[in-house]
């Protein structure tokens, strides 16, 4: 008797099964190295925050985070979405484009550095000398940072996670030294700034030079035009949600005053750092997301975005426990943000919407892009002028639920409407760099 075959139903499930297996080994293991570097990132970034919000008055640390909201809000006169397209192109091979990446982040910031001279004469005809002197340092510094840090975008790309979370660690740690020997010597807004972004591109140089030695990034025979083309694209489509992701901190400070926007600032900053975790999810997901097809994703995406929401839900209930806690003991000075902050964390929530967006992006899904990136920093601004000047701090991390709920319902739409590809696009094998080379 002949044994009966599998139908197409169960050959199916069979198939769909082992992709998700195989893709959750994939998210696990490069999740793993990348957490190391974030953990090691945002303990650093949290030790100094500790530290400024102790040697700093309220209006001091207020006009620091001034200076960084400025700096922001310039960025987005700047390729700030090359990081996206290097990991693309790497994850095809094309590594010049990490090269070009960088020659082309110097040259589109440009307009960046022109528009921070009349910001800087502003504030110094207003009284506020330690901020222009601050955004002096900070936008030619943050733009020399964009460009180096590429090499991070690139090994992701690369699938080359140890290796990234290596080289990340040395760098956040040594420079995450220097900048926390600067608070022993000066109390100086201005001078902790410039040695914030010295420090940076300092530790961030000789390994985007080893990377680029190391790969043989020079000779790649694509030049990677294409993948800056791309990373133009995304960072147009996105100027205005750049600005706007700035905009709160922006009104607060000048609708509200320094001291309001030294609260907010901490109330977003723990939250912040746990969204990071969505940060890493969208890295790694990215180079994997791209080797699928349209038809794969609408069927693997829903359910791993099932976990992930899973994930962040307890994520927050442990962050809304815990928070009275957390400043208590590290912000004391600070007390009023704990329930900002708590209503902040539901942002968590939206962790799951990662995979969908990169979906997007993964397959140039071009004008939905547009549409979300212009509809929701519209939507955003308008309701910003309504709340902030009646309900005050209350009203800005209500408008940023309300503008979520927003973005998920968008990006949802268009990835149901993602068009079918005639057939799976064959990558280029990817040659990683050998552990003898480190």
């Amino acid at each position: 008797m002949e044994e009966k075959q599998p139908g197409v139903v169960a050959r199916w499930l069979v198939k769909s099964e082992k992709l998700f297996r195989t893709d959750m080994v994939y998210v696990f293991r490069s999740s793993f190295w990348m957490g190391i570097s974030q953990a090691v990132a945002s303990a650093s970034t949290f030790l100094l925050a500790i530290a400024l919000t102790f040697v700093l008055p309220i209006e001091s640390y207020g006009s620091y985070k001034m200076i960084f909201t400025v700096m922001g809000v310039l960025q987005a006169f700047s390729l700030t979405q090359i990081s996206v397209a290097v990991t693309r192109a790497a994850a095809r091979g094309e590594d010049r484009a990490l090269l070009t990446g960088f020659r082309s982040n110097l040259i589109w910031g440009l307009p960046k550095l022109i528009l921070a001279a009349p910001v800087c004469a502003w504030c110094t005809t207003h009284g506020h000398r330690d901020i222009a002197w601050g955004i002096a340092f900070a936008v030619p510094g943050a733009l020399l940072v964009q460009g180096i840090e590429l090499y991070g975008p690139f090994l992701v790309g690369k699938k080359e996670f140890k290796l990234g979370s290596r080289l990340a660690v040395i760098q956040t740690l040594v420079a995450s030294a220097l900048i926390a020997a600067s608070l022993f010597f000066t109390r100086n807004v201005v001078v902790i700034v410039a040695v914030y972004f010295g420090a940076n591109v300092l530790t961030h140089i000789p390994i985007y030079a080893w990377v680029v030695r190391a790969f043989r990034v020079r000779e790649s025979t694509s030049d990677g035009a294409a993948a800056v083309n791309y990373g133009w694209h995304l960072s147009l489509m996105r100027v205005l949600g750049t600005i706007t992701f700035q905009l709160d901190n922006f009104l607060v400070g000048t609708l509200l005053g320094n001291s309001s926007l030294a609260v907010y600032s901490v109330a977003k900053a723990p939250p912040q750092q746990l969204r990071i975790l969505g940060k890493n999810l969208s890295a790694i997901s990215l180079p994997k997301l791209a080797e699928r097809t349209p038809e794969d994703l609408k069927r693997l995406v829903p359910r791993k975005a099932l976990v992930v929401l899973v994930f962040s839900i307890g994520l927050i209930a442990a962050y809304v426990l815990g928070a009275p806690y957390l400043y208590k003991w590290f912000f004391p000075k600070y007390l009023d943000s704990v329930t900002y902050s708590r209503w902040y964390s539901l942002l968590i929530l939206s962790f799951p919407l990662v995979l969908f967006q990169n979906s997007l992006i993964a397959h140039r899904e071009t004008r939905a892009q547009y549409v979300i990136e212009t509809a929701i920093p519209i939507f955003k601004t308008i309701l910003y002028i309504f709340l902030i000047p009646r309900f005050r701090l209350a009203g800005v991390v209500g408008c940023l639920l309300v503008t979520e709920v927003l973005h998920i319902v968008l990006v949802l739409i268009f990835f149901a409407r993602m068009k079918p590809s005639p057939k799976p696009e064959v990558l280029p094998e990817v040659l990683p760099a050998t552990e003898s080379s480190l």
